[in-house]
């Protein structure tokens, strides 16, 4: 994965990312670890202002392909997940109120809203510019 890092949160935050690493890497140590889903996965590389779209690969199985799947649902679905706000009690306690609801609140503005095509391509930029969204 690329580990160039992309520019997602204010500034004031990159003091966190250090204390928010460590976390994570003690939740994957821990029993925690089996109650992760994909967007738990994409929310922490958001987090680290990484891109998330290299974590996801196409489902490729022509049975599933056949069944209605689309090669990007599970993608698509993480996104709906870190963008909907119900998650986000969850969220902080899980990274000990390291991340905050404002934190959360500036990442949805940054990830790109979930359109049909997503579901068969990943968008050509993993962040939106804040202004573009309100377009």
């Amino acid at each position: 994965m690329n580990d160039a890092k992309l520019s997602v949160l204010p500034q004031r935050y990159s003091a966190l990312q250090g204390n928010i690493r460590k976390r994570w890497s003690d939740i994957l140590q821990s029993d925690l670890r089996s109650d992760l889903d994909a967007s738990d996965h994409l929310l922490y590389l958001a987090l680290m202002g990484l891109d998330w779209r290299q974590a996801f690969s196409p489902i490729r199985r022509p049975n599933k392909l056949r069944n209605g799947r689309r090669p990007y649902d599970s993608a698509v679905r993480a996104i709906a997940i870190v963008r909907a706000s119900f998650r986000d009690q969850e969220w902080i306690t899980l990274f000990n109120d390291l991340v905050t609801s404002e934190m959360l609140d500036t990442l949805r503005e940054r990830l790109p809203k979930v359109t049909r095509e997503m579901h068969n391509h990943l968008p050509d930029s993993p962040y939106v510019e804040a202004s573009d969204e309100a377009a």
